[in-house]
């Protein structure tokens, strides 16, 4: 299987949908479910899943998957799938790992020119990530996986786009580079979103067999996590301190299946495709206030800590206005300033659209070079004004993020901060408008439909036309409901 351009692919894949079977996103699609052997895991379960199952045989299942020769590789995968095991179901050309063997990675890295990001510091991650899976974990059950994280050669440089990384085209750029590992600044609303909703910024997204790309701002464990999912592995929730949990960090639990993927070599680069199936359900989690809870103790729960793509956006549907003042206070307070986009994003998740102009002054107020964790803050403050136009009676918010779509507009905001590199964050915020405007429900698709007329016409640089048209196929593959596309696991 071939990795392919999301956008090339669109139109392939709507005309394709009858045949492949499609499943709404999230609270956005209509699709329906196909499940030819009506053994309860849908066709795309069943052919997407590690390991993969026969849609069409009711005694093969992702729960239960036919290994005949035992090598650890599912009969489907081998059948269907390159580089897994020996393709041969009918012999162990691959045995399962040794739980006692060790394993070296010796990855490239390669980081964003304007992201600077040194190998002392790549050396200090790999160090710490060798670590967690050396270690038992105490509030888990856990297996120790003798792997080691080490730097192959000089860290290197690329040139693909913004050190924020907010469109899927310049994310399949940066995947095509061919170290290990690529370092950015941020990642927003990529890495196989397709549904508004889940609009958020991301610290890390890996392609089975492939390579990985971390922000800079992802702790050790966020980089052994994307290679879990390099090495064949998707999320498991059953407790949080999973190192492979769909949105915790800080974790580094394993299972005797994750262990040995991390003990076996890489799937090639033609491994399985990851694709949206399953996991486009919400997880379940333990962040909803306790009974006994007070409002200032969850929020301090919640709000310290590192997400692997945001805060779940089911937490605060129902925060109250005692809630939301509790976070504007929180925005201003130096202990929750290395978690502010945390904070930034419950306020959009809230609804309260009083909380706006604490969040336009996340974006116009810093100065000097923003550090990553301040990038994080004005990305979801930016996403959470989106959120937020649509409960703003007045339209001022709405208007505010389409005037921003025009980079000439900011200087005369008086934005006084920039990248580490000194280069100047119009087109980036420009950029961030539109993602807003993404999450902004049907009048900021009228918005995004009259923008991209701007940019037919001449009114608009044509440099945005991409994160506009992006922006309005991913409206469209939410109405309708995509069921097999291009999916990167974060």
């Amino acid at each position: 299987m071939r990795k392919w351009n999301w956008l090339a692919g669109m139109c392939m894949l709507m005309a394709m949908s009858s045949y492949l079977g499609c499943i709404g996103i999230g609270g956005g699609g209509t699709g329906t479910l196909v499940d030819s052997d009506g053994d309860g895991f849908s066709d795309i379960e069943e052919r997407n899943g590690i390991p993969g199952s026969d849609p069409n045989n009711a005694n093969d299942t992702p729960a239960n998957p036919i290994d005949t020769d035992g090598d650890g590789c599912s009969d489907y995968d081998e059948l269907n799938f390159i580089n897994f095991c020996d393709n041969n179901p009918q012999s162990p050309g691959s045995s399962p790992a040794d739980p006692d063997a060790d394993n070296l990675f010796n990855l490239t890295v390669a980081r964003h020119v304007g992201q600077p990001f040194t190998e002392s510091g790549v050396d200090e991650v790999f160090a710490s990530a060798t670590s967690l899976l050396t270690q038992q974990d105490n509030d888990c059950p856990d297996v120790v996986a003798s792997v080691t994280f080490q730097r192959d050669g000089s860290l290197s440089t690329f040139d693909i786009g913004d050190p924020v990384i907010t469109r899927e085209s310049d994310l399949d750029a940066i995947f095509d580079e061919p170290q290990d590992i690529k370092i950015v600044e941020l990642l927003v609303g990529v890495c196989g979103v397709t549904d508004p909703s889940d609009m958020t910024v991301v610290i890390g997204c890996a392609a089975t067999g492939g390579t990985a790309v971390v922000a800079a701002l992802a702790d050790p464990d966020v980089w052994a996590h994307e290679w879990g999912h390099v090495q064949g592995l998707g999320h498991r929730d059953d407790c949080p301190r999973n190192l492979m949990h769909t949105f915790e960090a800080n974790t580094n639990a394993l299972n005797e299946f994750e262990r040995n993927a991390f003990l076996s070599p890489t799937p090639g680069g033609l491994a399985k495709a990851l694709v949206i199936g399953g996991e486009a359900k919400a997880p379940m989690h333990d962040l909803h206030r306790g009974a006994d809870e007070s409002v200032q103790d969850w929020l301090e729960r919640i709000i310290r800590r590192q997400y692997l793509s945001g805060i779940p956006r089911d937490v605060f549907a129902n925060a109250d206005a005692a809630t939301t003042t509790m976070l504007a206070d929180m925005l201003d307070d130096p202990r929750h300033q290395p978690y502010a986009f945390n904070v930034a994003r419950a306020l959009g998740l809230c609804g309260d659209a009083s909380r706006c102009s604490n969040l336009t002054a996340c974006v116009t107020s810093p100065t000097g070079k923003a550090a990553p964790a301040k990038l994080a803050e004005i990305s979801e403050a930016m996403l959470a004004l989106g959120r937020l136009s649509a409960h703003d009676e007045s339209g001022q918010t709405l208007q505010w993020l389409i005037d921003g779509v025009d980079p000439a507009a900011w200087p005369a905001l008086g934005i006084a901060w920039t990248y580490a590199d000194g280069r100047n964050p119009s087109t980036l915020l420009a950029r961030l408008s539109i993602k807003a405007l993404t999450v902004a429900g049907p009048n900021g698709l009228s918005a995004l439909e009259e923008i991209d007329r701007a940019i037919t016409s001449g009114q608009l640089p044509a440099s945005l036309a991409t994160d506009v048209r992006e922006a309005i196929a991913m409206f469209r593959t939410a109405d309708r409901g995509i069921g097999e596309l291009k999916k990167r696991y974060r």
